[in-house]
């Protein structure tokens, strides 16, 4: 899931975002249906990284919550 705060935000403030939606997801899903959660919040550090990500990300206020 990709999540983007408004332009501007702080890495921060979207790494506090993502901790909310990841409560709202164990909310949903039973625990014995999920292992992990993996938050990769701001820029990739190389293209290799970013080939393998399906959404565009312009800068600290995106994440990819999987």
């Amino acid at each position: 899931m990709h999540v983007r705060a408004p332009t501007g935000t702080r890495i921060e403030e979207t790494a506090r975002l993502c901790d909310l939606v990841e409560q709202a997801i164990r909310q949903i899903i039973p625990p014995v249906e999920m292992d992990n959660i993996v938050d990769n919040i701001g820029l990739p550090y190389s293209g290799i990284n970013m080939a393998y990500s399906n959404s565009g990300t312009i800068g600290p206020a995106d994440a990819d919550v999987c």
